[in-house]
């Protein structure tokens, strides 16, 4: 079980990497769509291309292809240990930490090069740009405005949790 921190100190980017899997860091990012979420693990898992490389620094996420809102947040360290707010205020200026990020919509999901920490960020979004089909990854209405596409996804959401997860029950 993941213990949740409210703000963690990074002032030594590498000393505590993360040893959990990537299944279950992307399944704790529940704001973003559980469909999301899949395609994310399987363009991870499988080593496809990053979206973005940046660079973390001590006050923000710096791109060359696009402007971050937020980020980096709910950082995975060590064994099981997540925090919402990682600080990086003893980081010297001009101090960085690269980082691969993989997008689905407006959030993404980074791995830091150094540690393999994992953390999700969030990206200024305009619709048609990207590959995305949604904005959220899988909260999308059919043209006629009805939302009688949602039932497959809300449908394979046990059977994604469950193999993410590795759990028979699905559960986290």
């Amino acid at each position: 079980m993941t213990v949740h921190i409210e703000t963690c100190d990074w002032s030594r980017p590498g000393v505590d990497p993360y040893t959990g899997s990537l299944a279950e860091a992307l399944w704790s990012y529940e704001h973003i769509g559980i469909m999301a979420r899949y395609r994310l693990w399987m363009r991870m898992r499988n080593g496809r291309g990053a979206d973005d490389l940046c660079e973390i620094t001590k006050t923000g996420i710096a791109s060359r292809r696009f402007k971050y809102i937020s980020g980096p947040n709910d950082m995975f360290f060590g064994k099981n240990k997540s925090c919402s707010f990682v600080s990086r205020a003893k980081w010297p200026d001009g101090h960085v930490e690269p980082s691969r990020v993989w997008f689905e919509g407006r959030y993404g999901v980074g791995i830091s090069d150094i540690c393999g920490n994992p953390w999700w960020c969030e990206r200024e979004y305009v619709p048609g740009r990207d590959d995305a089909k949604c904005i959220d990854g899988d909260a999308c209405t059919v043209p006629d405005g009805s939302t009688a596409g949602l039932l497959v996804p809300a449908a394979l959401a046990w059977v994604i949790a469950r193999r993410m997860t590795g759990r028979k029950d699905g559960v986290k």
